[in-house]
């Protein structure tokens, strides 16, 4: 117990080994350095792997808590009621056989995407143009209606310290148990991201039919 809560402090309040030493009257960092790895092998093995990736959640889940009236009608033109609408970023490593939702950072994986059966959506780019086409910046705008979860997502994992700060080259190699944690604590003891509110739908009916509205002024 005192090993987990020593580790929990270094992810939530990113503070050095010393301190954790002073703070819990350790004899050394390197001591703390033992403890802290011991209890981050512990976590991945018995928290983890049942609060995070596609493995802990059904797919009627997904679309039932955390696909939204508004995304499902700007995404699906509110036709259908099973399809999951899932939106990834950079440092997202789980995703599923539904419609995604990317960045332009995906370009290049986009062919990829599509050759293994996904319905994939992304912001256009100018490509050497002035502007965009009427249909392209309003696709792009139906995108970023949906992709504020993505830095709600960041800024709840922004709430463990340890993150925000420069992380030494020595522990790299377990950056990846620790994110995995941090994103594990998050699905297990917060609400999720987003939750439909009654005036979603008729938001994005409203939406849709501008969409379809031309550009009187383009140039």
């Amino acid at each position: 117990r005192t090993a987990v809560g020593i580790y929990l402090c270094k992810l939530r309040l990113g503070i050095s080994n010393r301190l954790l030493a002073c703070i819990f009257q350790i004899a050394d960092k390197q001591t703390v350095s033992r403890i802290i790895n011991s209890a981050r092998q512990a976590i991945v093995k018995s928290f983890v792997l049942g609060n995070l990736g596609f493995g802990h959640v059904t797919r009627e889940d997904v679309i039932g808590r955390h696909t939204t009236t508004i995304a499902r009608e700007l995404m699906c033109g509110g036709d259908s009621t099973d399809t999951a609408i899932i939106i990834i970023d950079g440092t997202y490593l789980y995703i599923q056989h539904d419609i995604l939702v990317v960045d332009r950072g995906f370009r290049d994986s986009i062919g990829v995407m599509k050759a293994l059966g996904l319905q994939a959506t992304m912001p256009s780019f100018l490509d050497g143009r002035r502007q965009f086409s009427a249909e392209e910046a309003n696709k792009s705008r139906c995108i970023t209606k949906i992709r504020w979860v993505v830095e709600a997502a960041n800024r709840r994992l922004k709430q463990f310290k340890y993150f925000a700060n420069t992380i030494q080259n020595s522990s790299l190699v377990y950056l990846e148990s620790d994110m995995s944690i941090a994103c594990a604590l998050i699905n297990h003891y917060q609400p999720p991201m987003a939750r439909s509110k009654l005036e979603d739908e008729e938001i994005g009916v409203q939406i849709m039919q501008l969409r379809q509205q031309k550009n009187k002024i383009q140039l």
